[in-house]
């Protein structure tokens, strides 16, 4: 009964272009009549959610008839020339030789499309260009056969493979469609439908991974899309349910993230998940539908440029193992698809950075790559950039070349889970080599996503450079956070809990906007005065939803200086206000290493001296007047968790500057209380430099402040907003006068006195919270006018 009705659709589709389609069998209700157009999408409404209809004419799948001129320019251009000799090598079966050296047939080995993967999408290219009917027949012949063979598991991912084999399969669909007999259609989507039912997304596809989790990459957004759209005509079942899924539950909350400008799995995922929200928006472009992501989505990858380091690699961010420094880090591919959509020549140059593209995207390069956009430099990029909610991130930097000083500063306003990390309030500092770092690895001796290491340490907030507070009882469930090797709890760091059921991914955009996705608030964000070469770079944030009810408040403020000066390029002032709801629970201010941290009274000193680095930091602790600060690594203690070591040493992944880090720095105060404050200055310079500025604080009432060289900067004590404060700057006053940053201020109109004088008046923004002017020292009010 199915068959017949699968031919009816069929005849239906080919002799008009109105369809009924079928009720299915995942109790959607039945599809509304949809007058189709032989060239453009149409909208429609299916159960509640608007989607575009793909339109009658095939090619409709990456490539549209009036594509197929430029396309034939593009492939003797001399980079589509490169990319056909790329798949004309893939195109050669593996030898005898090859095969017997294959260790592990994971996806990698099927990603890599030797032999008949590429062979038909070469043969369907000369169709479809030069209608060539023989290498169709061939191309249709073959992948049908490939495709009844296909019978994965989903260990070591080769669900990704499965749906590989469904993207090929989709391309000769619809290119060769022509060429195709009924029966043979009907056993294309016969076996695509057999093929999905073997994957991790399952058929129908499951709709709890919209945000993080494999059914937010390949499978989903670019494999079951792509057959969907190729077979709509005979079956739209596949098209609509994944089309609904996408409109309902993905896109809007992509839409959503993007205002933010950044991505919530890491520097390691976005080559695997961003680059499909990008393949999706082509797709849908292409078949008519126009652009259905929010342009925002063009300036993700800005973040990567903004991390990249002078040595080729990148500051790291979530799921991630350190680089082999053998070669650049590489965002190619992700790259080459906004760029080419966007005509962006700053993320064209990220492609340039390395250009490394996988075969099984070789064909979407060559389709989508814009070989004639320019790449530019990041140069005349501003020096800072804010990334909004729901990050409430910033990354600071002193230039763009050898030389330049990197520093990541975070709050987290929402968690996303699965690869993103405990990390709220944390920062990292990168001059001459990793200096404050991200500590651990995500693969190792100790294995991957749930291993020991990950769960106990690398993803937990004790592996960041941010703030414990040590409740001795507490306990961190962790059964949901998935993978293998699952445990009831993980050990008890002293960190941010985790959040959701046992430390789930979240599920949707309510579960991400509701208070326990929520973990914190980015209070005030500013750099200035200048955009382009800012003096100052100043982020605000609480994070006290981080945390669990151990803590009544936890604010985190950090000022990023560029000093514009060659032998101490730069500093950085940190202040926290933590409140605990028990005076036992003892604080703990964390900076990670490579290197031996040294300490020596109230400072210590990070060095960088081996693999070719050489900068250096040095931190001084203005507060707790008393504190206790030791050093925890080394041997046997490297990734300490309060009495336990989790190793994940290097095997398959190299890490020969050992980027996973050994070392921390614990600065405690001396004594337990309810509410203690940290102050702390870190100033940057060679390794091996010796004349560090000397760093004051200053405490008058209400504000707390350092002075640095010609720098002050002013903080509520409590990291509240103010409407007065006053202090008194007695260090000699440079020749040009002190520049003054003061923040915590209500936004409004204000007014600088200074020893009974008015040094200016000013107008402070909301978002901002701060004023910035130059002054003598003397003593200080500053007042809501």
């Amino acid at each position: 009964m199915k068959k017949i009705l699968l031919i009816a659709l069929a005849l239906i589709a080919a002799g008009s272009n109105t369809l009924r389609a079928q009720t299915a069998e995942h109790n959607m209700k039945e599809w509304l009549p949809v007058e189709r157009d032989a060239k453009t999408a149409v909208w429609t409404e299916l159960d509640g959610v608007r989607i575009p209809i793909p339109p009658l004419e095939h090619p409709r799948l990456y490539v549209r008839t009036e594509d197929i001129p430029d396309l034939k320019q593009k492939m003797e251009h001399p980079m589509g020339k490169e990319i056909l000799k790329k798949l004309r090598k893939a195109s050669v079966p593996r030898s005898d030789e090859e095969e017997a050296a294959v260790k592990l047939k994971d996806f990698r080995y099927y990603f890599q499309m030797r032999g008949v993967t590429s062979q038909v999408q070469l043969e369907a290219l000369e169709f479809l260009v030069n209608g060539d009917e023989r290498q169709a027949r061939h191309a249709i012949t073959a992948m049908l056969d490939t495709l009844k063979r296909v019978n994965f598991d989903t260990k070591h991912d080769r669900t990704r493979a499965s749906g590989v084999m469904i993207m090929v399969g989709s391309m000769v669909y619809d290119w060769c469609y022509s060429q195709m007999t009924p029966e043979e259609r009907l056993a294309y989507i016969a076996e695509f439908k057999r093929i999905v039912k073997t994957m991790e997304c399952h058929w129908p596809p499951k709709t709890t991974e919209p945000l993080a989790g494999h059914c937010s990459e390949w499978n989903i957004l670019r494999d079951l899309l792509s057959a969907g759209v190729a077979v709509y005509d005979e079956d739209p079942e596949i098209y609509n349910y994944v089309a609904q899924m996408l409109f309902r539950d993905y896109i809007p909350i992509r839409n959503y993230t993007y205002h933010g400008g950044n991505y919530h799995q890491g520097t390691g995922y976005v080559s695997v998940r961003y680059i499909n929200d990008i393949i999706s928006l082509w797709i849908f472009d292409k078949m008519g539908a126009g652009s259905v992501y929010d342009p925002a989505q063009q300036y993700v990858l800005y973040d990567f440029i903004y991390r990249r380091r002078p040595d080729g690699g990148v500051v790291p961010a979530g799921d991630v193992n350190p680089g082999n420094r053998k070669s650049p880090n590489s965002y190619a591919m992700p790259a080459m698809l906004v760029a080419g959509y966007y005509h962006d020549p700053y993320i064209q140059n990220e492609y340039f950075v390395k250009p490394s593209v996988e075969a099984h995207l070789l064909m979407m390069q060559l389709l989508w790559m814009d070989f004639d956009l320019e790449a530019k430099k990041p140069t005349d990029l501003p020096l800072t950039r804010y990334s909004g909610t729901p990050f409430g991130w910033m990354m600071a930097r002193t230039g763009w070349d050898e030389n330049s000083v990197i520093a990541e500063m975070k709050i987290n306003e929402h968690f996303y889970g699965n690869h993103q990390h405990l990390d709220g309030g944390t920062f990292q500092i990168y001059y001459k080599g990793p200096l404050a770092i991200d500590s651990g690895a995500y693969q190792g001796s100790s294995g991957g996503y749930n291993s020991p290491h990950c769960k106990n340490y690398f993803k937990r907030t004790i592996a960041h450079n941010s703030l414990l507070v040590y409740d001795p009882d507490e306990v961190f469930e962790c059964w949901n956070y998935g993978g293998g090797d699952k445990t009831k709890t993980a050990a008890n760091d002293g960190g941010q809990r985790m959040p959701g059921d046992r430390w789930e991914t979240c599920r949707s955009m309510e579960m991400l906007l509701s208070d326990d996705y929520t973990v914190g608030k980015a209070l005030a964000h500013d750099f200035g005065p200048s955009e382009q070469t800012p003096e100052y770079s100043y982020l605000k944030g609480d994070i006290t939803k981080a945390y669990t009810s151990k803590v009544k408040d936890v604010r985190r403020s950090f000022v990023f200086l560029n000093l514009d000066d060659k032998e101490q390029p730069a500093a950085m002032v940190i202040y926290d206000n933590v409140e605990s709801s028990n005076a036992s629970f003892r604080k703990y201010w964390l900076m990670h290493s490579i290197e031996e941290p040294v300490v020596k009274g109230r400072e210590f000193t990070i060095s960088r001296t081996l693999n070719g680095d050489s900068g250096m930091l040095k931190n001084t602790v203005l507060l707790p007047s008393k504190a206790k600060i030791e050093t925890v690594g080394g041997p046997g203690k490297e990734f300490w968790v309060f009495g336990k070591n989790y190793p994940n040493a290097a095997t398959s992944r190299p890490d020969p500057a050992n980027e996973r880090g050994s070392w921390r720095v614990e600065v405690c105060p001396a004594k337990a209380a309810l509410k203690d404050n940290f102050l702390n200055v870190i100033q940057v310079a060679d390794a091996g430099f010796k004349q560090f500025d000397k760093v004051t604080a200053i405490e008058s009432g209400t504000v707390v402040g350092a002075v640095l060289k010609d720098r002050v900067v002013i903080f509520n004590r409590d990291l509240k907003t103010m409407t007065e404060c006053s202090f008194k700057l007695t260090a000699k006053s440079p020749t040009s006068g002190f520049k003054i940053l003061v923040t915590d201020l209500e936004p409004g109109n204000w007014r600088v006195i200074c020893d009974g004088k008015t040094v200016g008046d000013f107008t402070v923004d909301s978002e901002a919270g701060d004023l910035y002017f130059n002054g003598p020292c003397g003593n200080y009010n500053i007042r809501k006018m």
